[in-house]
């Protein structure tokens, strides 16, 4: 059954993700079960995908058609297929060291594209291993660029109050007061309150 899921997971994010969405075409090579997997894309990925919160006045950086822009894809979906068929008394150990592995492979610049496939992805075939690989990327993000991960926390469209916590809490330990305006932007009761609560926590332990 968890194998069949795992196929059903790839199969929905391949089909309906990459090549709806990104418009990625792969014909050639075979998934791997291993992370990394060696690709050439045939197009790079719309701008859409590319928006990257950056200095300068705000301006995007020229982008260009790097393998390293479909591989991730690739990194990102294996890493949930395989955290889905991982079973045993150490499942959540062996989860963990493997979703934080994907994390540390990727660059700066694509942790931004990253959380938003996720965010897609866990809006139309959620899974735990999703959920988890998501809470990474978001903690690495914040921890290198607070003001940046925080920004796309308000297009998040998902439903989980960790990752408000999250981002709270490491910008309460920078700035407390950048922190707290940055929740009056917060759209729902529930993320202020998860949000206030961190910041609360934080700056108490302080």
């Amino acid at each position: 059954m968890r194998l069949g899921r795992a196929i059903a997971i790839t199969a929905t994010v391949t089909c309906v993700v990459v090549l709806r969405q990104y418009g990625v075409r792969d014909r050639n090579s075979p998934r791997s079960a291993t992370p990394g997997i060696q690709r050439t894309p045939t197009r790079s990925l719309p701008d859409a995908i590319q928006k990257m919160a950056v200095p300068n006045g705000g301006r995007r950086r020229e982008t260009s058609s790097r393998p390293s822009e479909t591989k991730f894809i690739d990194l990102l979906l294996n890493s949930i297929a395989e955290g889905e068929e991982v079973e045993g008394p150490m499942r959540a150990e062996l989860r963990a060291e493997l979703l934080q592995t994907t994390v540390s492979r990727l660059q700066r610049d694509e942790l931004q594209p990253a959380l938003t496939l996720l965010d897609e992805l866990q809006s139309k075939s959620p899974t735990e291993t999703g959920a988890d690989l998501q809470a990474r990327l978001l903690q690495r993000w914040a921890e290198e660029d607070i003001r940046a991960a925080a920004l796309w926390m308000y297009t998040y469209s998902g439903a989980e109050l960790d990752l408000f916590q999250r981002v709270a809490t490491v910008w309460a330990r920078q700035d407390p007061s950048e922190a707290i305006e940055w929740v009056k932007g917060l759209s729902r009761a529930s993320q202020r309150e998860t949000a206030l609560l961190a910041i609360a926590s934080e700056t108490a332990v302080s």
